[in-house]
């Protein structure tokens, strides 16, 4: 499949572009640009001052931030079909974490003057814009009640089971993840999520393999 195939299927199911025709897909496509990016290389460093949406066409990456200690937090693993960025559209602050490549990725890019004139031609764009910046909002007080309400093996099923994708039948995380990653995303200490991932994995729940982590069976509801 061509890269402009693929951006404007891709663009077809994003939710800000999602009521558009083809022909406003195809004008959509047109102001965008299209991106190379290998692994490892950083798209976006906290606190520096961007105008683009990013979205991810095929690869992957990694928003995190860094703690007082300089220790990395990992917030969300990005795949395809995935984009960030539209805040900054909006309000120009500084960007809010870093996002590195962590694997390499095609990236299209819609730079703010562009997005502004998409949304002036598609209200509709607008629309949909102000319901997902809800629907992260929502999703971080979410996170939040999680951190202050439940303990942390529940945190970390939850982290595991929100990134896993259902195959057969089993439950398949499709790149592996360190435990320090997965303590990051849970907002635990590595200490603990490596005991509870390695009681997890001795008692046969789940494996950690070359690019995957599996799931095995139904996690047990306690620890």
């Amino acid at each position: 499949m061509s890269e402009i195939k693929l951006l404007k299927e891709i663009l077809a199911n994003i939710p800000l572009f999602s009521n558009l025709t083809a022909e406003g897909i195809d004008n959509v496509a047109k102001l965008t640009q299209i991106q190379t990016c290998l692994k490892n290389v950083s798209v976006i460093n906290e606190g520096d001052i961007s105008d683009s949406l990013h979205i991810i066409l095929s690869g992957r990456a990694k928003v995190f931030f860094n703690d007082e200690q300089g220790e990395e937090l990992t917030l969300q693993n990005l795949s395809e079909g995935d984009y960030f960025g539209e805040m900054s559209l909006l309000d120009n602050s500084p960007r809010s974490a870093s996002i590195t490549i962590s694997e390499d990725a095609s990236v299209a890019i819609i730079s703010k003057d562009n997005f502004m004139q998409c949304m002036h031609q598609y209200p509709d764009i607008a629309i949909n814009l102000s319901i997902e910046l809800s629907r992260r909002l929502r999703l971080t007080t979410d996170n939040l009640k999680d951190i202050a309400l439940t303990d942390g093996y529940s945190r970390i099923t939850k982290t595991l089971l929100h990134m896993a994708e259902l195959k057969k039948d089993k439950r398949v995380i499709p790149r592996k993840l360190s435990h320090k990653e997965i303590a990051n995303m849970a907002g635990t200490s590595r200490e603990m999520a490596s005991r509870i991932l390695d009681d997890l994995t001795r008692g046969g729940y789940l494996s950690f393999e070359d690019d995957k982590i599996v799931i095995h069976k139904s996690l047990p509801g306690g620890w």
